[in-house]
């Protein structure tokens, strides 16, 4: 699971979802993209495309590689509770746990917020979280995650009477000149099924699926995942 291009990992189950409940036109946009993957992805099989992300240094390599592959992707350095876009668009999605780093109901409002602004008529946000099975089970004690440029040692917490997941992240560099080591410390917040509910809700998404999943490559792990489907109104 760790180390995997979690794109190509959801990809299938992307598609999938859109035969069954197809967007209202082919236009996406990713929130909080990374690097820009699965919108190139996406870009490649016809749709029009854009990619947000907070992090200037994601945006540039998402720009690159849009060129590098030739693919009309706009990308916007934005944050995920308040983007807008120029033009709506029939698909918004958001990947990779990234609404689990937005701590508060809040900020999680601002998304779908933000997500409903820009969405068509009857257009679909499509997320994934973790859940609670997760950081019960992954997020605790230390894990070695090795690489081939560097190793990823992770500190794992969770406290169940918060919902607050903490990992501190430690990152040695490997090659020459050596490097000295990166600290990072990343938090995330366990949602219920009920708060997204009526969050969605309250900013006007009607809920059409929230599904429990394991990843494909790793299903002895358990169903670690939710996927959530809404449409606005």
């Amino acid at each position: 699971m760790y180390g995997s291009d979690y794109s190509a990992l959801i990809l299938p189950r992307l598609l999938s979802t859109l035969d069954r409940t197809p967007a209202p036109s082919k236009r996406i946009v990713d929130v909080a993209c990374g690097t820009g993957t699965l919108a190139l992805v996406m870009a490649r099989r016809g749709w029009q495309a854009s990619g947000v992300d907070a992090s200037p240094g994601m945006i540039d390599a998402s720009r690159r590689k849009a060129v590098e592959f030739g693919q009309p992707v706009r990308f916007f350095c934005q944050d995920m509770r308040s983007f807008v876009v120029p033009e709506r668009a029939g698909l918004v999605t958001s990947f990779y746990d990234s609404v689990n780093h937005l701590l508060t109901l809040r900020d999680v409002r601002g998304f779908f917020r933000s997500a409903s602004r820009a969405l068509e008529s009857g257009g679909l946000l499509i997320f994934d979280v973790n859940n609670e099975a997760c950081y019960r089970k992954l997020w605790k004690g230390i894990t070695t995650i090795e690489h081939a440029d560097f190793t990823l040692v992770l500190n794992n917490s969770y406290a169940p009477s918060r919902s607050i997941a903490r990992s501190r992240v430690l990152v040695h560099y490997h090659g020459v000149p050596p490097r000295p080591p990166g600290k990072e410390t990343v938090e995330e917040r366990c949602f219920t099924h009920d708060e997204l509910s009526r969050a969605l809700a309250r900013e006007g998404f009607t809920l059409l699926t929230a599904e429990d999943f394991a990843f494909s490559n790793a299903p002895e792990f358990g169903k670690l995942k939710t996927w959530w489907v809404a449409r606005a109104g």
